[in-house]
């Protein structure tokens, strides 16, 4: 469990080569790690330092709840002889969302998961340059280090390579979520669109119609007799639990804008 508070201790709203410059980085990766910074920081731009440290405790809570609903999940299917299937940080965050309420907190108002993501692909992101700027300080002074320190620096470096992996994974996770966000949009426009389509059709039917057949009835009378008249178009087009009122108010409307142009 990460320590939020690494994001009040870093200038996580400066540059990525600033960040950078605070552990003096001179060894490779450089460029993942002004990837993973960037990355975050593009979808936290707007966010203060304040509120980036107080989604940071917010985000550690969850996690935390997120690892007791698995760990419970995980004993109910082994009870039950079922198979285990262990849920990625992501998945995990996605289902209690809503269940936190997280989007409602007054110290980060109106927060998207993506926002969460990006907080904990920057945590992730500090976490490995913290353990990397460690794990050079001891290789540094090797004559120094007592025999802990010795048998913990080996797996010093490859906890903080995995940590910066973990960064990117989050932000590959973070742009499928995009992506289906923008996929969703354009279906749903292109549904309004043929839904749009299918109502004007609608209404040119029946506006001919009444112009023809209904001139001297009202708009109320007009619109019964025309949805006899179309009923099974209607109701194919239509979602509505009153159609009759819907197509009174068309031939309302249509009948308002004729006279206006006479």
């Amino acid at each position: 469990m990460f320590d939020p508070k690494i994001i009040s201790r870093n200038p996580v709203k400066a540059s990525a080569e600033t960040i950078l410059g605070k552990f003096n980085r001179t060894i490779p990766y450089n460029l993942d790690y002004e990837y993973a910074i960037w990355q975050a920081q593009m979808r936290l731009g707007n966010r203060s330092q304040k509120e980036l440290a107080a989604g940071a405790v917010h985000l550690r809570e969850l996690l935390f709840h997120a690892e007791e609903v698995e760990h419970d999940r995980l004993v109910e299917k082994m009870e039950a002889g079922e198979e285990l299937v262990f849920q990625s940080d992501p998945s995990k965050f996605t289902a209690l969302f809503q269940e936190f309420d997280l989007d409602q907190q007054p110290d980060f108002p109106d927060a998207s998961p993506t926002e969460y993501f990006a907080i904990l692909a920057m945590v992730y992101t500090l976490e490995s340059l913290e353990t990397q700027f460690q794990a050079e300080s001891w290789e540094a002074q090797p004559d120094k280090l007592n025999t802990v320190q010795q048998l913990q620096l080996p797996s010093l470096n490859t906890a903080a390579q995995q940590r910066l992996l973990d960064a990117h994974s989050l932000i590959s996770f973070i742009e499928g979520i995009e992506f289906e966000s923008i996929f969703r949009k354009k279906n749903a426009a292109r549904a309004n669109r043929a839904r749009n389509q299918g109502y004007e059709k609608l209404k040119t039917r029946i506006f001919e119609y009444v112009d023809s057949e209904c001139v001297e009835l009202s708009n109320r009378k007009a619109a019964q007799v025309s949805y006899l008249q179309f009923q099974d178009l209607v109701d194919n087009t239509l979602n509505s639990d009153d159609p009759e009122h819907q197509i009174a108010k068309w031939i309302g409307a249509h009948r308002k804008g004729s006279k206006g142009r006479k």
